[in-house]
C-alpha cells in the first residue's frame, strides 16, 4: 500500500459528521472523488449525527426520491460505495436515547462523550 495513492488501500472510509445538513456527505464525496490530482473514492461511508440528522440523511440521501447519494454515484460513474441506513450512527445519551441536539447536552462531560463515540470506532 502506498500512502500517496489512496486507491491502493482495499478499505477506504469516509467518516462524516453532520447535523441537519446531510448534503455535507455528497458535497464532500464529490470534492474528493472528482478533484484534480489524487482522487479519493471511499469504499464505504459512515455518518455520525443526531436523531433528526439521521432521519434527514435517510430521506435526502438514501431514499428513492430524491436519493442524492445514489444520483451522485450514477451521474459521475462512481463505483459501488457501501452506505446504507446501517452506516448512519446516532449519538446517544447515557440512557441510550438518540440525541436530538448536540449544542446543549446538559450533564455530559468529556468522558461521557468519549464513551458515546467509542462503539462507533
Amino acid at each position: 500500500m502506498d500512502a500517496r495513492n489512496p486507491a491502493s488501500y482495499p478499505r477506504r472510509i469516509l467518516l462524516a459528521v453532520t447535523g441537519l445538513s446531510p448534503q455535507v456527505v455528497t458535497e464532500t464525496l464529490h470534492a474528493l472523488a472528482l478533484s484534480e490530482g489524487t482522487r479519493f473514492i471511499p469504499t464505504e461511508i459512515h455518518l455520525i449525527t443526531t436523531a433528526e440528522g439521521a432521519e434527514r440523511a435517510r430521506l435526502a440521501l438514501l431514499s428513492e426520491k430524491p436519493g442524492w447519494f445514489h444520483r451522485l454515484r450514477k451521474d459521475y460513474g462512481l463505483p459501488d460505495i457501501r452506505f446504507g441506513s446501517e452506516h448512519i450512527h446516532v449519538l446517544r445519551d447515557a440512557a441510550g436515547e438518540g440525541l436530538a441536539d448536540i449544542r446543549n447536552v446538559a450533564g455530559l462531560g468529556g468522558g461521557e462523550h468519549v464513551e458515546m463515540l467509542a462503539p462507533l470506532c
